[in-house]
């Protein structure tokens, strides 16, 4: 393997080594490999596991089982796109999916050329919850901003900065 250990840096605090190693390109397309296959396998060991709860031993036992509820969908779109399904509760039709999709598509894309926005709205699907009585994470808008920082600039120092917010 070649690989060289430009810098190695130890935090007291979390008892953390930090390692940083330029690899070849052999080395890079490796590890990249592996974690393909580590990500695949615990996405499978995921889903066999979730549908074990649901009683679910073969995926041909699955298959037309019709163990689920369309929720949100209009009778159009189940009956269209999932036969059979049990859909007590109405919902969005065709047009409302094609119109959404279009929207999101030219927020995305500009067709004529010109310059647009492309930051990525927040859709409300993650916030942050601050205050004393608030769950604490490792991953909090501080240490997503000096991760951000040390990937846009380069800057090795920002990027142990990330630990001090983590120790505290």
């Amino acid at each position: 393997m070649n690989s060289k250990v430009s810098r190695v840096t130890v935090d007291k605090e979390t008892n953390s080594i930090i390692v940083d190693v330029n690899l070849d390109e052999e080395n890079k397309n490796f590890l990249l490999h592996a974690a393909r296959e580590d990500y695949d396998l615990a996405v499978l060991h995921g889903i066999v596991k979730i549908a074990s709860k649901m009683g679910i031993s073969t995926i041909q036992s699955y298959q037309g089982s019709q163990i689920f509820e369309a929720l949100g969908l209009s009778n159009e779109v189940v009956d269209k796109y999932f036969t059979n399904t049990v859909s007590r509760v109405g919902g969005i039709t065709i047009r409302d999916i094609q119109n959404d999709l279009e929207a999101r598509h030219q927020e995305a894309f500009d067709p004529l050329g010109l310059d647009i926005n492309r930051e990525l709205p927040s859709l409300g699907a993650h916030k942050f919850r601050g205050g004393p009585a608030a769950e604490q994470h490792l991953y909090n808008p501080q240490t997503i901003h000096l991760l951000q920082q040390a990937c846009w600039t380069g800057n090795y120092d920002t990027v142990t900065s990330i630990h001090r917010p983590l120790s505290e």
